[in-house]
């Protein structure tokens, strides 16, 4: 399977052909997480509790992952703008059989422990139960999930980003379709949403495998055995960012215990409300790794001038879109609302929430576009600074403020924390090209209006 080479032709056309297939795939990610929703919420309101209590450990495991992710996505990318494709193969290689051994670990770990950590949210019995019901097949299928990052890694690297789209499609259809059979047709409930995603979740990987199989020869004599220099260096470049996003989720779920001490009835609202809002982090996430995919190619080709284009065109994209995803949350957060509950008291909840949230969306896409970069260049430390710092202060804001203001309050500090992140990191990385000097006469240039995607 060649890969796509990033360092030549037409920026914006290149960044575009890169991202739509990871947009494309995140839009269905979405889509199914709602369709999920809307299932789960014709259980009971404490079965849609469930199901959120249980999305954390997913998401927990986004970050856990990070420790291969991060690692081949940049030197798998940086060896390709290089032309080493021998050491391409090693790098590709080493990242898998290195998320192979995360991913196992870490599922064995939440099916054998999911008892005491769902009872860390204090919930309401009927509702704690679900959850760990859930996360008897839900922590099978994270393997899967955590699987399906490290390939989407791969894939973004190599330019070959239709191949996530297509393989993310068919799981996530066969996940819409399995879902209100095994709820309502086999009566499974929310055992039945669990293993409609344990399904839905392990068709894209076995899928990437053959792939991979057929196309390359990255499993050719396969084994277990790691390049430690390869793991090393991977580690050395992931384990900051694992860190952070492990403290992130950490700290997510800290705040969702706050909500339930201030209002127990809030949390499937708050849940419910954080999907909505994957609008635009989800959308962020996969521009985010397109760009870092464009970045670390070009810079080890050497290519700055490309790199700060992509930047540009980046960021006047994603402006625009968090500018409408933000009039949208503002104004007709209730109506979103409305396609997952009827329950006055969650929609008065969930409408507050997305309008307050709203005002900080191109926060979230910033710290995105320039996590992205930053990661890309190797510089990983950078955007962990921005995100701890940030996610620790919006403990301190969200404690304070939700003591005077309640729920809003809370609201208010992901808003005001989400806005130092975003603008924080931005500024940084601006910083660094102006005082790196094999950017800086460019990055002066560029920023002025010239012809987009020369």
């Amino acid at each position: 399977m060649k890969h796509r080479d990033m360092t030549k032709g037409n920026v914006a056309k290149i960044l575009i052909i890169i991202a739509m297939p990871v947009i494309l795939s995140n839009l269905m990610n979405m889509a199914y997480n709602f369709i999920d929703m809307y299932w789960v919420g014709k259980i009971n309101e404490q079965a849609l509790g469930a199901l959120g209590t249980a999305g954390l450990f997913i998401w927990l495991s986004n970050g856990v992952i990070m420790l291969s992710r991060i690692g081949l996505e940049v030197l798998l990318a940086q060896a390709l703008g290089e032309k080493k494709l021998d050491k391409a193969k090693r790098v590709a290689t080493n990242g898998i059989k290195y998320g192979i051994i995360i991913a196992l670990l870490f599922s064995l770990f939440i099916i054998f422990n999911r008892s005491w950590l769902i009872d860390i949210f204090n919930l309401l019995p009927a509702e704690s139960e679900m959850a760990k019901v859930y996360l008897v097949y839900g922590g099978a299928s994270i393997f899967f999930m955590m699987m399906n990052q490290v390939y989407m890694s791969l894939f973004q690297s190599l330019g070959k980003t239709m191949y996530i789209f297509i393989f993310m499609v068919i799981g996530l259809v066969t996940n819409m379709i399995l879902d209100p059979f095994f709820i309502f047709g086999l009566e499974l409930g929310i055992e039945g949403a669990a293993l409609a995603t344990l399904i839905g979740s392990a068709i894209p990987a076995i899928l990437f495998t053959l792939f991979v199989l057929l196309k390359t020869d990255y499993y050719k004599n396969f084994n277990l055995n790691l390049d430690l220099k390869i793991i090393k260096k991977m580690s050395n470049l992931s384990y900051m960012v694992a860190f952070q996003n492990v403290v992130y989720t950490l700290i997510g779920m800290y705040i969702s215990v706050l909500v339930v001490q201030v209002d127990q009835t809030a949390f499937a609202a708050q849940r419910v409300g954080n999907n909505i809002e994957s609008l635009t982090w989800m959308i962020g996430l996969g521009v985010a790794s397109s760009i870092g995919a464009f970045t670390a190619q070009n810079y080890g080709a050497k290519n700055y001038t490309r790199i700060l284009t992509g930047l540009k065109l980046t960021l006047i994209a994603m402006s625009i879109y968090g500018f409408f995803i933000s009039l949208l949350f503002i104004f007709k957060g209730q109506v979103l609302f409305l396609m997952f509950t009827t329950d006055q008291n969650a929609l008065l909840i969930g409408g507050q929430y997305l309008m307050i949230l709203g005002f900080s969306q191109i926060g979230v896409i910033f710290e995105g576009v320039a996590s992205g970069v930053f990661n890309a260049l190797g510089h990983t430390k950078i955007p962990v600074f921005w995100s701890l710092s940030g996610n620790l202060l919006r403990v301190i804001v969200c404690v304070l403020l939700s003591r005077s203001f309640g729920l809003n309050g809370i609201w208010i500090g992901l808003t005001v924390t989400n806005m130092y992140k975003g603008l924080g990191i931005l500024l940084t990385l601006f910083i660094y090209f102006l005082k790196t000097p094999e950017y800086k006469e460019e990055f002066l240039n560029i920023m002025k209006i010239k012809k987009l995607g020369k």
